[in-house]
């Protein structure tokens, strides 16, 4: 083999390389982008469920017209001093 014959083995095999490289990126950002996608996801799920627990504990603090079936906090203590009307 003459000395350019060589070269354009070794460019060839270069690029062969470098496409493979390429692959394994393309691939890897698609793994990455699913992995964020599903954690976004779950991450929405939990505020959603946060939400949801907020109002279910707004909804014990109520002290509406029903509020005489629910039972009185006792406030310890400091509430009898610390009480807020």
């Amino acid at each position: 083999m003459s000395g350019d014959k060589i070269q354009i083995v070794i460019l060839e095999e270069k690029i062969k390389s470098l496409q493979h490289v390429l692959e394994i990126e393309a691939t890897l950002r698609k793994v990455k982008d699913e992995v964020t996608n599903e954690l976004r996801a779950r991450l929405e799920e939990k505020d959603r469920l946060i939400k949801t627990l907020e109002n279910r504990v707004l909804l014990l603090d109520y002290d509406g017209p029903n509020a005489k079936h629910l039972p009185k906090k006792s406030g310890g203590f400091f509430a009898k001093f610390f009480h807020k009307n």
